[in-house]
């Protein structure tokens, strides 16, 4: 499927894990978090390769992602693995816009690297209020982390901060963003324009829990 190809790729260009390469039926990302060892992301849903993979050697705390209708696949990972908070697949076109202006009382701080662009929005004392960044393989880029700070929200900042992100991705050569949404995130990209491609299939492997 392209848009998990080009969500896994950009992905990778936005988190810099310790190293990823392509595997049979798409990629292994070695994570080395206390939350993540490690995941696979099919890029197409494969019963036999899923199968192959929860089969083992799997180390604790893996992750498998890939787009799919949950409740349909998760039954096949077996002992040992939970589920993964709701997600789903969003896309939109990206086109020329102009910079959004921060609220009062913040101010914007935007880092533009071939391969990474980083968004924060600061309030008046300096404090960190909003932020998240895209990581880029044009045509595609892939908006991620993106966070607004609790006492901050309800301010329009998570706003401000996807609009200039996809304002600065099409500066530099995307002309389609993709990304994986959570449940808290859904309706604000629906607002923006985001439609959504397919559920999204996670599981980690906690075999203690």
């Amino acid at each position: 499927m392209w848009f998990v190809e080009a969500w896994v790729t950009g992905w990778i260009k936005s988190r810099r894990p310790p190293s990823a390469e392509r595997v049979d039926g798409g990629w292994f990302i070695r994570r080395d978090t206390d939350f993540e060892s490690c995941r696979w992301v099919l890029t197409r849903p494969d019963p036999d390769r899923l199968a192959e993979i929860v089969a083992g050697p799997v180390p604790d705390a893996a992750c498998v992602k890939f787009a799919g209708d949950p409740p349909a696949w998760l039954p096949r990972f077996g002992p040992g693995w939970v589920e993964a908070d709701p997600g789903w697949f969003m896309a939109r076109e990206l086109g020329p816009a102009d910079a959004s202006p921060a609220p009062d009382g913040h101010r914007l701080e935007v880092s533009v690297e071939p391969e990474l662009i980083m968004v924060r929005v600061r309030d008046g004392s300096g404090e960190l209020a909003a932020s998240g960044q895209c990581g880029l393989v044009p045509p595609y880029a892939v908006p991620d982390k993106i966070v607004t700070e609790e006492p901050h929200r309800r301010r329009g900042l998570g706003r401000v901060v996807m609009r200039e992100l996809q304002r600065l991705s099409y500066d530099s050569g995307a002309r389609t963003a993709v990304l994986s949404a959570t449940t808290d995130g859904r309706e604000l990209y629906r607002s923006l324009g985001w439609r959504e491609l397919s559920g999204l299939v996670g599981a980690y492997y906690r075999p203690g829990s």
